[in-house]
């Protein structure tokens, strides 16, 4: 049934997309969009909207997940150029004094935002966060495992401690401080933020937004915060969350992803250690190592992986091993000039902009029982709208 839909969905395509018609040039994307369960498809070229598709012709509400992290990263930029906070280097003991003692003393609001304040994590959301009934008291009781401000550490649980910072400096939570300090002056009058038992506002998701709405964030992003001639963000914020922020790793900013115009893969001493340790089969950690090296793209790596293993089934098993473990056998690196930076979540959920291209495009698809992760999640939405965006 879901095939057929998906076909039908292909031979309606004229009928289902609003605004502007798709131009040639966006054809492709709407076509792999539908064919990968794409919920909305939403393309902003020079302001103007090219490409508006809803999988049931109107729009809704969906739950935007890590996308979530980008918008509290605008809330931050807002509460600084309204000198709400003076700084990113203020230290988390300032709003709660239990932290004002060991390595927790060290670790600041930007520490936050970079992934680097070294708090215990577990990278699996659904193994200690999502089952929480305070995020926010997790958070703040989590021990510190690294040196604050050395080590990038993709962290959900540290990032559920920023709404709170917002609620104590501006009393009331975000979702009511976005609505009047940035969504109503964006006309952005329907969405919805998740809270824990608690009552606490998550800082690692939660955000449900019409994808259009969405589109006016990335917009406002690509503009460097002015709106109808109105600077709501100070530009230099906007800059600074989008600027390289943990110096570990070129592709992050603060709570933003950064767009390489090229990637190499690389497996090394590093990546197969850390297979060993982890107590992963001998011969399959073997074989990575008759593979170590750098590879100039993704098609080139899983060649040379297939070709290890030598079939399928029993790359899967190693697939399978690793992923147990929450481990990858390879690092990406960023290669060349940064050329868009993203906002990005669980499922496929993705806020592109690319500022010399004067785009800006949205993917969302609700993570509904029928979701299938090989089929649904578009990864490379970003990359197929810069190749077909109107120059490189």
């Amino acid at each position: 049934m879901k095939n057929l839909l998906t076909v039908l969905k292909l031979i309606l395509v004229p009928t289902l997309v609003l605004g502007q018609p798709s131009s040639s040039k966006y054809s492709q994307l709407l076509t792999l969009g539908i064919k990968a369960n794409s919920d909305a498809l939403v393309v902003l070229e020079d302001g103007e909207k090219m490409v508006e598709y809803y999988s049931d012709s109107k729009s809704k509400k969906i739950e935007s997940m890590s996308v979530t992290k980008s918008v509290v990263g605008l809330a931050f930029a807002k509460l600084l150029s309204d000198g709400k906070i003076d700084s990113l280097n203020t230290p988390v003991a300032h709003y709660y004094p239990e932290w004002r003692q060991g390595q927790k003393d060290k670790i600041t609001i930007r520490h936050l935002m970079s992934h680097t304040s070294g708090l215990q994590n577990v990278a699996n959301a659904n193994a200690e966060v999502n089952p929480a009934p305070d995020v926010l008291k997790l958070g703040l009781c989590a021990s510190v495992e690294d040196e604050p401000g050395t080590e990038f550490s993709y962290n959900n649980k540290a990032l559920n401690i920023l709404p709170g910072i917002l609620k104590k400096v501006v009393g009331k939570p975000i979702d009511k401080y976005l609505k009047a300090e940035l969504f109503n002056p964006l006309g952005i009058n329907d969405f919805s933020w998740g809270t824990d038992e608690a009552g606490n506002h998550y800082g690692m998701g939660g955000l449900g937004i019409h994808p259009r709405d969405l589109a006016k964030l990335g917009q406002l992003v690509l503009q460097k915060g002015s709106w109808d001639g109105k600077q709501l963000i100070d530009q230099e914020w906007i800059e600074k969350l989008l600027a390289q922020g943990p110096p570990e790793t070129r592709t992050y900013g603060l709570l933003w992803w950064r767009i390489p115009k090229g990637q190499k893969y690389i497996i090394g001493d590093q990546q197969i250690n850390e297979l060993k340790q982890a107590g992963i089969n001998k011969k399959m950690v073997a074989k990575v190592e008759n593979i170590k090296g750098t590879y100039s793209n993704l098609g080139s790596l899983q060649n040379a992986f297939m070709s290890e293993f030598g079939s399928k089934k029993q790359f899967m098993r190693f697939r399978k091993a690793i992923m147990a473990k929450e481990l990858s056998p390879y690092k990406k690196s960023m290669t060349g000039p940064t050329i868009g930076y993203k906002a990005s979540g669980d499922g496929g959920q993705y806020l592109v902009i690319f500022p010399k291209q004067d785009i800006v495009a949205v993917r969302m698809i609700e993570m509904t029982e029928n979701y299938n992760p090989k089929t649904d999640s578009f990864s490379n939405f970003a990359r197929m709208v810069y190749k077909l965006s109107k120059t490189h």
